[in-house]
């Protein structure tokens, strides 16, 4: 791996982990999921296919199903794609949540790809 390339990976990882966020967002996820009879698996991340570990803002599992959620304070485009990758890769169930409203291109992403994006006020939404 090239000094640039370690480099944009730090700076990704660096976001994901530090981004400043609403308190208690990733409370709510945590909540809904262990309403639906989920547990947290903790470290949250999971090898793909590839070999490559990928790690979530938190990752759940229930009756040998996994799902992962990337939390971040904003979201674009590239962070949709990313997070697709890691879904295909793993193959599991995959959300983003935002605490700010998603741009509309990144909606859009997120839709054509099956990837739930929810914002800080819906998370409702996950229950479905």
């Amino acid at each position: 791996m090239t000094r640039q390339n370690r480099a944009v990976q730090h700076k990704y990882r660096g976001r994901l982990q530090t981004a400043r966020l609403p308190e208690g967002l990733l409370d709510q996820v945590r909540s809904i999921a262990q309403s639906l009879d989920y547990q947290e698996v903790v470290p949250a991340q999971l090898e793909g296919k590839s070999g490559i570990k990928h790690k979530f803002s938190a990752l759940f599992r229930a009756k040998g199903k996994y799902f992962a959620v990337d939390v971040f304070d904003k979201v674009v485009e590239t962070d949709v794609l990313r997070g697709r990758i890691k879904e295909q890769d793993v193959n599991i169930s995959y959300c983003i949540e935002t605490a700010d409203a998603p741009p509309g291109k990144a909606v859009e992403l997120a839709k054509y790809y099956g990837i739930v994006l929810v914002s800080a006020g819906d998370t409702g939404r996950l229950k479905d």
